[in-house]
């Protein structure tokens, strides 16, 4: 993303009054963060949710850039738009499930977002719920759980969608969630997040046993895998 003078000027603009707008909702550090790094942290692959979801919302990103609409698209041919989606960890301006809402507007489909930080309380036809997320609750009103970068949620999907016999759809996020307990004590990064995929993946693949499809796949705009589950016809 480059960015000449006119089009700064244009995007400060637009940030100072969603910061109006919505910057008392932020958490102190969360708002001084985008406040100091909107428009400094711009590198494909590399830009926090925080802000990538404003770039978003903004109109800042190319089709080809908005992993958002890109992976909004991956849902639709993969599962189709009459699905009642829940998104476990929308993030701050969920503008993934903005982006599912409008694609569903002829069918029959819903989406709901569940994050504890949500800085809106209406957008579009989207169901927000500003919450923790915890796979005991009951999801028996929809067909399809996901999250993209879902970060400390990403286990909770899986167990969630095994516990009620649902499909579910996750693009993993960069980091790494072993508990303490589980934590093994290895300092090379990418050692240390292979371990953290496989484990993932494994726990992923237990929902084979109950007649889904468990699938990973990796996409040319997006860095980290994607795990998906369908049920077998």
């Amino acid at each position: 993303m480059k960015f000449g003078i006119r089009d700064r000027i244009r995007y400060m603009n637009m940030f100072h009054k969603y910061l109006l707008k919505y910057g008392s909702e932020y958490s102190e550090l969360s708002r001084e963060f985008i406040s100091k790094n909107f428009l400094k942290i711009t590198e494909p692959g590399y830009t926090p949710d925080i802000l990538l979801q404003l770039y978003a919302k903004f109109g800042m990103l190319s089709d080809e850039e908005n992993i958002y609409l890109r992976f909004a698209d991956m849902i639709g041919e993969t599962y189709g738009w009459n699905y009642n989606i829940l998104e476990v960890g929308g993030g701050y301006y969920p503008i993934f499930s903005k982006y599912i809402a409008d694609k569903q507007q002829k069918h029959a489909g819903t989406i709901t977002t569940v994050d504890p930080h949500l800085v809106v309380s209406k957008l579009g036809n989207v169901k927000l719920q500003k919450r923790e997320f915890s796979y005991h609750e009951d999801i028996s009103n929809f067909d399809l759980i996901m999250g993209i970068c879902p970060c400390d949620a990403t286990l909770d999907i899986i167990k969630s969608a095994k516990l009620n016999h649902r499909e579910f759809f996750i693009a993993m996020c960069g980091c790494t969630h072993f508990t303490f307990e589980n934590f093994p004590y290895i300092y090379d990064p990418n050692t240390l997040f292979n371990m953290w995929k496989k484990f993932v993946i494994d726990l992923a693949m237990e929902q084979e046993e109950d007649g889904f499809e468990v699938t990973t796949e990796e996409v040319s705009f997006f860095p980290y895998p994607i795990i998906k589950s369908k049920i077998k016809k």
